[in-house]
């Protein structure tokens, strides 16, 4: 959770060149820097609160928390803008260190490029956005939609992470990012059990134009950008957000069990400890074997072995105590699976 009582709020407005900034008591007061002000706000009709960091524009209505504000000021995800704040406030925040310098530090970071790589338009979105809030609260919610609900997922969380709906491929909808953050691609995952294929890259092909191309998801592992360096991996996006839905926000998902090149690379640049999370199946058998082999030696590996079932189906206390009691991989089953490779 973010200590918005720990930012300096004032300072960090001030560094986007935000207009008549003004403290009265647990209330900051600012001149709206969004577009919706044609004209400009100059009676300042904004409020952030230090204690709470609840955000409101009381002309053009956008509203949320500083985190909100940050996300749209800089374009980027919501979920991206809280680990930035996250980090920011975990660290020493003095006058010679505020979130403000620590987003820019993210931002003039070197980029890893994945080959073929294409940023698209964070506008992308809205195509396939959903209004999770009033799905909850619907009478009849959409039967396409049922699914993510019955999964057991919040609407805080579906909305956090963007998941979408297509009507061309008539799948939920999960935004692929690079380890910058940046917008790179859209996995559609089935909700009818009979679909073929399960999971499909969405974009321009033969009958359907989308306007953005298809990307090469094996060249990214969803959530690395949010994650932090101790990595809980698993294969499936929706089983990554159930994971940080209950508290474990290291939850990163290869999208499958095979393990790319690449996706060792991003792996290795970012993880000071794996627990690798897989299906208990001969998929999940496979994955355990790639990620042992290709990181041992590079950084601590450890094995949390699902009986049945798959991680977004496990409840939260039975995951907690496979996490936390997980061995070394060197002495669990994959041991025995990895000699001789």
């Amino acid at each position: 959770m973010i200590r918005y009582e720990k930012l300096d709020i004032p300072k960090l407005l001030a560094k986007y060149n935000v207009r008549n900034i003004t403290s009265r008591g647990e209330e900051v007061q600012f001149s709206c820097p969004f577009p919706e002000h044609t004209r400009g706000d100059r009676n300042p009709s904004s409020s952030i609160n230090k204690a709470t960091g609840k955000y409101h524009c009381f002309s053009c209505g956008r509203s949320g928390t500083v985190a909100n504000f940050l996300a749209d000021i800089e374009n980027v995800p919501l979920a991206t803008a809280k680990n930035w704040l996250e980090q920011s406030v975990g660290s020493s925040l003095n006058k010679e260190n505020s979130a403000l310098k620590y987003v820019r530090s993210l931002f003039n970071k070197e980029k890893d490029v994945a080959p073929g790589e294409v940023i698209l338009d964070e506008r992308i979105l809205t195509e396939f956005s959903v209004d999770w809030p009033r799905v909850f609260t619907a009478d009849k919610p959409p039967r396409e939609l049922r699914y993510a609900i019955k999964r057991g997922f919040t609407q805080e969380t579906l909305t956090t992470y963007e998941v979408g709906w297509d009507k061309h491929s008539r799948r939920l909808t999960i935004p692929i990012r690079n380890l910058d953050g940046a917008l790179v691609g859209i996995k559609g995952r089935a909700v009818d059990v009979n679909a073929k294929p399960k999971y499909k890259s969405i974009g321009d092909k033969k009958g359907v134009y989308y306007g953005f191309p298809t990307c090469k998801i094996h060249n990214y592992v969803w959530g690395i950008d949010t994650s932090g360096p101790y990595l809980i991996i698993v294969e499936g996006e929706f089983d990554a957000m159930w994971l940080r839905q209950n508290g474990f926000p290291g939850a990163v998902a290869l999208g499958g069990s095979d393990l790319s090149d690449y996706q060792t690379k991003l792996i290795k640049k970012v993880a000071e400890s794996v627990v690798v999370l897989a299906d208990p199946d001969l998929a999940g058998d496979k994955m355990e074997r790639q990620l042992t082999r290709n990181l041992l030696g590079f950084v601590p590996v450890r094995i949390a072995d699902l009986i049945d079932g798959d991680p977004a189906s496990t409840e939260p206390n039975t995951l907690k105590e496979l996490i936390d009691k997980a061995p070394g991989a060197l002495t669990s089953k994959v041991k025995q699976k990895t000699q001789g490779v």
